[in-house]
């Protein structure tokens, strides 16, 4: 959630002797004093007098887009550039005028004519990097900025938006220390101090990112970008009181943002509060009716809850709205486990995989439930896809050795354990399972060994300690 600035530095030439009168005086006045308004109304006026003095327009451009109104600001600005092609101040202006009504082209064709006359020209430079910041073209960013900076520039908002350019590209250290320069040189300004904490918890830098959004914090209380990246910094820091405590202010802040509703619903789960974690996204919810992932979040601390019905009412909504979103689906089959409809969690599972053909675990799932449909043959076909895809998967080996033993083919049932058990040696119900394949060849033995591994491993596993019992008994 970072904060991106972009303050503008709209060049505007002092008086000459031409125009320094009392008329343009008093116009120059008003803008000063803030009355941006009533100054272009001055300038307006002057040059309603004056229609082809270049100076005079562009001053009253510059006062329109200072006053808001880029749109306005246009007409005067081209006028001046074509009045004198080569007056770099009012090409500038021109360009900012475009960006602000989104004609971003157009504005880098005017910074670019505006440093064909004046190469050195560093505000064109400055506003260049941030059109070309805008599109995403960061190389081009980052080259306008140093050339801005190579030719005198200082201001605070250029450093941050070469850090900004930086941060986009992940190039951390970069990007610190640009914000580290802007923060140097405005020490007050809160949103160069929070985007300094997202550049440093982007790079890892935790207990850092969390003092600079503090400082953030100290210097505006009221910046809703700051407390949002401290909370997430504590959320990553495992901090989850002080993450909750810090979304929480962000909601008070903006309490129709998405963003920190849908992270208190984060937070409230992982701390097994589903009561809140349901308020928390059903707020989430109101404000963004279509967002896949938090009506499926939803679903799920339903399910928590044991609410069942609204669980799986979530997570339809979520699959009618994209029938390819597999987090849904995926929720819905467990639902379905759960609820005991075997057929509509087998409909899901294979719907999953046509979707995502390599999910090993939910091919392994599908292998289970068609055991319990005693379809023993689709059974072992997708437990061999589950181990051609992933050899090393103990529950796709089980689950062949399962397969196996309820088509009474042992042999085939112990090899399958045996390669489970070398994946994981330490599980007691595999050498439980080994046993009773070795007991139904009349391997008996064999059988009791196994028996008296699974109870060495875990000296409470009853099974076992039946199976071995009958032996005993004998």
């Amino acid at each position: 959630m970072r904060l991106d600035r972009f303050l503008w530095i709209l060049a505007a030439v002092v008086a000459t002797a031409a125009v320094a009168d009392t008329p343009f005086k008093e116009a120059v006045a008003l803008y000063r004093s803030g009355k941006a308004a009533e100054a272009a109304w001055a300038f307006e006026k002057l040059s309603a007098e004056k229609p082809r003095d270049v100076i005079l327009l562009n001053w009253l451009g510059f006062v329109r887009l200072k006053a808001g109104q880029p749109a306005e600001a246009i007409a005067p600005l081209e006028q001046a550039a074509q009045i004198s092609p080569k007056y770099v101040e009012a090409l500038n202006n021109l360009g900012n005028a475009y960006f602000a009504r989104g004609l971003a082209d157009k504005a880098v064709l005017r910074y670019l004519e505006a440093l064909a006359v004046k190469p050195g020209f560093a505000d064109a430079h400055y506003n260049l990097g941030n059109v070309y910041l805008s599109q995403n073209q960061y190389e081009k960013a980052i080259e306008s900025y140093r050339r801005a900076r190579v030719f005198g520039m200082k201001e605070a908002s250029l450093a941050n938006n070469l850090g900004t350019a930086y941060h986009r590209k992940k190039l951390y250290p970069e990007a610190i220390q640009s914000y580290r320069e802007a923060v140097a040189l405005a020490p007050k300004n809160a949103s160069f101090q929070a985007n300094l904490g997202f550049a440093l918890r982007d790079a890892g830098k935790l207990e850092e990112a969390m003092a600079a959004f503090k400082e953030a914090i100290v210097s505006d209380p009221r910046s809703y970008g700051a407390t949002i990246g401290l909370g997430d910094t504590y959320a990553q820091s495992n901090l989850l009181t002080e993450a909750v405590e810090r979304f929480r202010k962000a909601a008070e802040m903006k309490p129709e943002e998405f963003a920190p509703h849908y992270n208190l619903g984060l937070l409230y789960s992982k701390q097994g509060d589903f009561a809140k974690a349901v308020a928390a996204y059903e707020r989430a919810s109101q404000i963004k009716p279509d967002d896949l992932t938090a009506m499926t979040n939803l679903g799920w601390v339903y399910y928590k809850e044991n609410k069942l019905a609204p669980a799986v009412e979530q997570f339809r909504k979520a699959i009618r709205q994209d029938p390819n979103f597999l987090p849904a689906r995926i929720n819905l089959l467990t639902v379905c486990q759960q609820q005991g409809r075997l057929d509509d969690a087998l409909a899901e599972a294979k719907e999953i995989l046509r979707l995502a053909p390599r999910r090993t675990e939910t091919r392994i799932l599908l292998g289970n439930m068609l055991i319990e449909k005693d379809l023993f043959e689709e059974a072992t076909a997708a437990f061999k896809q589950a181990v051609s895809e992933d050899p090393r998967s103990e529950k796709g080996y089980a689950g062949l050795g399962l397969a196996a033993e309820k088509q009474s083919k042992y042999e085939e049932a112990a090899s399958a354990y045996l390669k489970a058990i070398q994946i994981n040696p330490k599980s007691a119900a595999l050498y439980n399972n080994l046993g009773v394949a070795y007991e139904k060849q009349g391997l008996t033995d064999r059988a009791i060994a196994q028996y008296k591994k699974a109870l060495e491993l875990d000296p409470k596993f009853a099974e076992a300690q039946f199976n071995l019992d009958r032996f005993q008994d004998q």
